[in-house]
């Protein structure tokens, strides 16, 4: 509930005052600042008011962050396109191994997790036909 309403309490603060690298960078420090109890909490209570605190500031920084984006992109046409590839960027890649190797990967297989198997290039990278 924190996160939501300062995405929108945010978006439409960054968007009258025109100032948003520096909501995105109070965003950031109130997350960095309420991350320090969260970690640290010897109690319940604390650690409940830290991550809200924690979510109020993710919500700005959310909101803020992607107008910022949107604007140091370079051609307007092509926005959508660079927004969605960011978004595929920051996906989960865990099915990177089954589809290079043909291979299931560790997440239900039973198989360990292997650190290094995601550096593992013998296998050649199936081509489509």
């Amino acid at each position: 509930m924190a996160t939501i309403s300062t995405v929108v309490l945010s978006g439409w603060l960054s968007d009258r005052l025109g100032k948003r690298r520096m909501l995105v960078f109070l965003g950031g420090v109130t997350m960095a600042v309420a991350a320090v109890p969260l970690a640290l909490s010897p109690t319940w209570t604390m650690t409940l008011v830290a991550a809200v605190i924690l979510g109020l500031g993710y919500g700005v920084y959310l909101a803020v962050d992607t107008a910022l984006v949107t604007e140091v992109l370079p051609a307007s046409a092509d926005r959508g396109k660079d927004i969605g590839g960011l978004g595929s960027r920051s996906a989960d890649t865990s099915g990177t191994r089954a589809r290079r190797t043909g291979q299931p990967g560790p997440a239900g297989s039973g198989e360990p997790i292997r650190p290094a198997a995601a550096l593992d290039t013998s296998s050649p990278v199936p081509q489509s036909a």
